[in-house]
């Protein structure tokens, strides 16, 4: 096993983990004051302790917290910050592969090629999901039930389970049978 120098990896965690943006107590504090470094710090100490095994109130009594809640809220505070880095290099990397991907895609597309236009869709498709730019997409439940002249089938808006397509069948055949 490969000998791992403490301090570099300490300073490296340090790096990665960066203040929130905003303090909810604090307003105009520096991002980077000495109390926001502190809690930074902190937080890494008691994940380096969780990772070590330490339940969350043996991490509250060797840093001086208040209760386990908060050495909890510690730890997922720092695995948050340290998971959000490597998530948003994946993000831009796999965001850079989809744009050099479109180009030339999109240039046979205004050509004509419809294979193109269908790849084009894709490339964006993909892309929109991974920014979330896609809106949920909006359903309608309906449950006014009209006789379809055409087929003779009583049709309702939405998703009918086989009890109710059952149901409104039987309805349909009394209101033919009674000449409604």
């Amino acid at each position: 096993m490969p000998h791992v120098d403490i301090r570099v990896a300490t300073e490296k965690a340090l790096d990665a983990v960066q203040p929130k943006r905003k303090a909810k107590n604090r307003p105009g504090e520096s991002l980077h004051s000495p109390r926001r470094l502190a809690a930074v710090e902190q937080q890494l100490t008691a994940l380096r302790y969780r990772k070590m095994g330490l339940t969350y109130g043996e991490i509250a009594e060797r840093l001086g917290m208040r209760s386990s809640q908060t050495a909890w809220s510690a730890v997922e505070s720092a695995l948050k910050r340290t998971l959000q880095e490597p998530a948003d290099d994946v993000r831009n990397l796999e965001l850079g592969r989809l744009d050099a991907m479109f180009l030339p895609v999109y240039i046979n597309a205004c050509r004509g090629d419809l294979a193109a236009v269908n790849a084009a869709l894709n490339i964006m498709t993909r892309r929109a999901r991974l920014l979330g730019l896609d809106a949920p997409i909006k359903t309608e439940n309906r449950t006014d039930l009209k006789p379809n002249s055409a087929t003779g089938i009583m049709v309702m808006g939405g998703v009918m389970t086989p009890e109710a397509w059952a149901a409104a069948a039987k309805v349909q055949q009394e209101e033919i049978t009674r000449g409604d």
